[in-house]
């Protein structure tokens, strides 16, 4: 298979480059405007459970909750780190699917965390 334009064997040009480094930084905008997002855990028994959180996002891009060990999603990570959150945009009119937004997955991870 010949390398693309770039040198790259990904199949990403310089444009490519340019386009997802476009997205990420679009991407940082939605989440660090959000006023909140959704929190999807699972339960124990896998069931799946959303809440909503009032994020933040450190200069790294990591999504920071403050959280009360008294909430079910609380519990639910201390058993299950796993977790995505959702944050969304304003919508351009009354259709909130042309809102943008941005999923993000991955693990709870804190320097302290009771519960």
């Amino acid at each position: 298979m010949p390398e693309e334009q770039g040198g790259e064997a990904s199949g990403r040009t310089g444009t490519g480059r340019a386009a997802a480094a476009d997205q990420g930084f679009m991407a940082r905008r939605i989440m660090r405007a959000a006023a909140s997002a959704s929190l999807a855990t699972a339960g124990e028994k896998g069931q799946p459970f959303v809440s909503l959180v009032t994020p933040a996002v450190a200069a790294d891009g990591a999504v920071l909750l403050w959280i009360s060990t008294l909430s079910e999603h609380t519990r639910q990570l201390s058993r299950n780190p796993r977790c995505g959150l959702l944050f969304q945009g304003a919508a351009d009119g009354p259709n909130p699917q042309t809102a943008p937004r941005v999923s993000v997955t991955g693990w709870r991870s804190a320097s302290r965390m009771t519960g």
